[in-house]
């Protein structure tokens, strides 16, 4: 049996060495070795609730306990004590009236048993069992007293031990996803680096702070300043800088501290990818556009082919006939530029913009129409959407989304352009498009306008996807249409 003149000392309990010091069992077996002197025991367990909610035995001093045994809230001796929230002393669990229902024979090794339940705040963690031998004498209600005074010393010491294993699992859960990014990551106070990751040191070497920006291509150098500048003001940043072929978003915000947190990205093979998925899906594209290229040629050229012929045969009719090889020549020179137009790459000359600043002009400009045609146009959501984009292109996209919902739209319906982060859509309450023309909407030279060329919306898909973006179109026959239009996560820009 422990020494019984041990020092009763609230404060011993949490003077123990921590988790990384000695582990979880040498820290709860300090609290059990001192509980056991404080109450003469000869052993003594611990069991407490884990993150699945199972109760198991954590430690165990003078007995032979497996770290498999469980106790359930309710049943048996310790679960009992448990659910009813009190320390019990138990000689013999038939005499117990709080185990009325959990009678059990008395176990022949054990003289007195002591259960206190811990619970700290309304939170049940476990039970502390302690045992005295049959020889000795057994368990009083001072003992019991005594024991009811310490639960909740006692509940925090175990709280304490839970809460330091949560954070030191959260810390080496997020020190592994911190580790792994595929993001340079970079704490800095005081132009110092305090942390970083295995990233930081592949893409920006182990150099000091100072160092790493002497050693960076001018352009990225300066985004890097410029979201260092931000975060020092309290401000977050969010960029992208290019140089020759390698492309880098940078991100900053300031920390609770005073420093800053930056991170880099390189994204040069996501850019190279989506323009390479890009370019195949423009081939392909200029493949389906072969068969309606050729419909397109062959009408002007039927008629082109017609007047030579009745020249030689009505040369009185020249002057008529010579007109009417002219426009259709016109109108073949037109159908080469627009080709010509459409196979162009969208190559976007990149700065900051403002959605709301263009969906609101596009809306002064064009409210006559509206006007004219009685359809309400609206404007709504967030205010001051920065991106990183090129306004004359994304501008373009806006008009011709927002052109055709009013042309879909008859008197009395609505189209509304919405801004939200990082992108916008327009939707309205016209026509609506049945499936299998969803299917063919954004092929080129599909059209279903009596004078409309179909490279529209070909044009549009391909100028978002030329910000690393995406158009996707929703629509309801008789009910309306909706085009969503999101740009690449890196370009957005904190307002």
């Amino acid at each position: 049996m422990p020494d019984k003149t041990a020092a009763l000392n609230i404060w011993d309990l949490f003077d123990i060495p921590t988790i990384e010091e000695g582990g979880v069992e040498a820290y709860l077996k300090t609290i059990l070795l001192r509980c056991a002197g404080w109450f003469e025991s000869n052993a003594a367990s611990v069991f407490v609730a884990e993150a699945d909610g199972i109760i198991r035995c954590q430690a165990s001093i003078g007995t032979s306990i497996s770290r498999t045994a469980t106790i359930t809230e309710g049943k048996g001796i310790a679960g009992s004590a448990l659910h009813h929230g009190v320390a019990m002393i138990v000689d013999d669990p038939k005499d117990n009236p709080l185990l009325a229902n959990h009678i059990q024979e008395r176990r022949g090794d054990i003289g007195s048993a002591m259960v206190i339940p811990l619970i700290s705040s309304g939170r049940k963690l476990g039970v502390l069992n302690l045992a005295r031998n049959v020889s000795d004498k057994p368990f009083n209600e001072q003992d019991l007293a005594k024991a009811n005074t310490l639960a909740s010393n006692i509940s925090l010491a175990v709280a304490n031990w839970q809460m330091i294993g949560e954070i030191k699992s959260a810390h080496d859960q997020i020190t592994t996803v911190f580790n792994l990014l595929n993001v340079a990551v970079l704490a800095i106070e005081n132009h110092e680096i305090k942390q970083r990751n295995p990233e930081a040191d592949r893409l920006l070497g182990r150099f000091p702070y100072e160092t790493i920006l002497m050693n960076l291509p001018a352009s990225f150098a300066q985004g890097v300043n410029e979201a260092i500048v931000k975060a020092e003001t309290g401000e977050s940043f969010k960029g992208q800088k290019q140089s020759e072929n390698v492309t880098w978003t940078i991100s900053s915000s300031p920390l609770p501290n005073g420093g800053i947190l930056l991170m880099v990205e390189d994204i040069s093979s996501t850019v190279s990818a989506t323009q390479e998925l890009s370019r195949v899906r423009r081939l392909a594209e200029i493949g389906q556009m072969t068969a309606a290229i050729a419909h397109e040629i062959r009408n002007p050229l039927t008629g082109i082919r017609s007047a030579a012929q009745m020249i030689a045969h009505a040369p009185e009719q020249t002057d008529e006939l010579a007109k009417m090889i002219d426009d259709e020549a016109i109108k073949l020179s037109d159908l080469c530029d627009q080709f010509l137009e459409f196979a162009k790459p969208a190559e976007p000359v990149f700065s900051t913009g403002d959605l709301n600043v263009i969906a609101e002009r596009l809306a002064a400009v064009h409210a006559h129409e509206f006007e004219e045609a009685e359809v309400q146009l609206t404007v709504e959501g967030a205010q001051h959407t920065l991106v990183n984009m090129d306004k004359n292109q994304v501008e373009q996209v806006m008009r011709n989304l927002l052109i055709n919902a009013l042309q879909a739209t008859s008197k009395g319906g609505t189209v509304n352009i919405r801004i939200f982060e990082n992108g916008f859509e327009v939707s309205d309450t016209g026509v609506g498009m049945s499936e299998e023309i969803l299917s063919q909407l954004f092929m080129p030279f599909f059209t279903t306008k009596a004078k409309g060329t179909g490279l529209g919306l070909s044009n549009c898909r391909k100028i978002i996807e030329a910000h690393g973006g995406k158009i996707e179109v929703t629509s309801i026959p008789t009910r309306g249409s909706r085009f969503w239009v999101q740009f690449a996560d890196h370009l957005r820009v904190a307002a």
